[in-house]
């Protein structure tokens, strides 16, 4: 049950269900004082211990109906009249086993006996050394694991054997109705375990699919132009969108950690080893660590890009762990800082705010002559040499004047520039776009029209 655990939750975090080491040892101590022939309070128990959020539910729901879909029956020995009858078969496989035909094979007694309790660990045991989980990639080839599955569980050895027992209870002159009652039940519990064994493999089918379709839906969605979205396709990536941050977080923060180790300084260290003449007692470390990069990100959040914005801002403060500061700041007409909204709604509130332009007075007709101007003339003083000024917008100024001092006063301030415009690349330029004029003064300037290339962007250009 342990294993079965651990991989159900693996496949929770696969699809973006956020489950804490904590959680699952709630999970483990809950499935010890429960019963676990009832499905309903195994479910519920799990649900309580591993979903936080409302919205997970249904998710959670589906993927327990999958990975536990009931897996093969337990059984045991056979009680009565007819358990007498498996001492006789245990005696006369005994004997047998002492003469010529050597050792029955294990699973020949578990069938035999009726023990499918042992029978389910033995073929959980041998499916999973056949790593089913590549039926992702062909779930055609299901036939060819059951067969593979077969193979491995001995089944055509099983037959083999069961019939040289009953043969043996035969010439020993066992009743012969016991003989044929011991024959019918072998049959139908070879029956049995021709069935779980297909059932076994067509529900890692049904698993690997819906697994299969998750991501090919969340490659979808991380592709899709953002212009193009309606309030319910944003509420329906919302999922997606945490799932790439929490990747993204991750990544960076292990980019960081590897960063942060220490290094041989090679020359130092043989400069001051040269008088030990060939052993280096004293070993010299590089002392350059990696710094966590300040951001300041000014975002658009006029009609035309405020989902862009949205989306970004969410992945930005998702990412402050592995950020030492962030301040965010709206523009449109005018600018104004949104940091403190971070500070006083939970994340996803926050950036729903700050999108809707809240603390801004012109809201109509983007200005970004104006923005930027009115940027370094109030805030310059949060740009130094260690800041990264992440700009999201699609330049298109509306014929007003770019103002292009003042993106010059934040670039030689900054570390560097990196606008991300959501808007073709063959549209830069065009129209009252003055994307051109801003160029020469950024770092890096990318397309960024859908999630997966905004998270690229963010990732790529974070780093020092």
């Amino acid at each position: 049950m342990r294993n079965a655990l651990v991989d159900f939750v693996g496949t929770l975090r696969r699809t973006g269900i956020p489950v804490s080491h904590a959680e699952v040892m709630d999970a483990a101590l809950c499935v010890q004082h429960l019963r676990l022939e009832d499905r309903t309070e195994f479910k519920d128990a799990l649900r309580s211990a591993l979903v936080k959020r409302r919205r997970d539910i249904s998710l959670f729901d589906e993927l327990f109906d999958l990975h536990f879909l009931g897996g093969p029956l337990l059984g045991t020995v056979a009680e009565g009249r007819f358990g007498d009858n498996i001492q006789l078969m245990d005696r006369l496989a005994a004997e047998m086993e002492r003469g010529d035909t050597g050792q029955l094979l294990p699973v020949t007694r578990m069938l035999m006996t009726g023990n499918f309790g042992e029978l389910t660990r033995h073929m959980l045991a041998a499916s999973g050394s056949l790593a089913l989980r590549r039926m992702q990639f062909a779930p055609m080839l299901g036939r060819f694991f059951v067969n593979e599955l077969r193979r491995k569980m001995g089944i055509d050895g099983v037959r083999v054997e069961a019939q040289t027992v009953l043969t043996e209870m035969e010439r020993s002159g066992v009743d012969p109705t016991v003989v044929q009652e011991f024959r019918e039940h072998v049959a139908r519990n070879l029956e049995r375990l021709e069935k779980e064994l297909e059932k076994l493999v067509l529900d890692e089918v049904q698993r690997t699919r819906f697994m299969a379709f998750r991501r090919i839906e969340g490659e979808e969605m991380a592709g899709r132009n953002l212009y193009h979205l309606t309030d319910q396709d944003i509420a329906a990536m919302r999922p997606e969108v945490e799932r790439l941050a929490r990747r993204l977080k991750e990544r960076l923060g292990l980019r960081f950690k590897r960063a942060d180790r220490k290094q041989i300084d090679l020359r130092r260290t043989l400069r001051g080893n040269v008088g030990y003449g060939g052993p280096l007692p004293d070993i010299r470390f590089r002392n350059k660590k990696t710094t966590r990069p300040q951001v300041v990100a000014l975002c658009d959040v006029s009609r035309s890009v405020r989902d862009f914005s949205r989306f970004m801002l969410l992945f930005l403060f998702s990412l402050k762990e592995v950020i030492s500061r962030i301040r965010s700041f709206i523009f449109v007409g005018d600018l104004a800082e949104v940091t403190s909204v971070f500070q006083e709604y939970d994340l996803n509130e926050a950036v729903s705010r700050a999108a809707e332009g809240q603390g801004l007075k012109y809201r109509f007709g983007t200005d970004y002559g104006s923005s930027l101007g009115q940027f370094v003339a109030e805030h310059l003083g949060a740009v130094n040499s260690r800041t990264t000024v992440i700009i999201l917008g699609d330049a298109r100024n509306n014929n007003l004047p770019p103002r292009i001092n003042a993106m010059e006063a934040i670039a030689e301030r900054c570390r560097k520039v990196i606008w991300m415009n959501p808007e073709p690349v063959t549209f830069w330029g065009t129209g009252d776009s003055i994307m051109h004029l801003y160029e020469p003064h950024c770092t890096t300037l990318t397309q960024c029209g859908s999630l997966a290339q905004l998270s690229d962007a963010i990732e790529q250009n974070l780093l020092p």
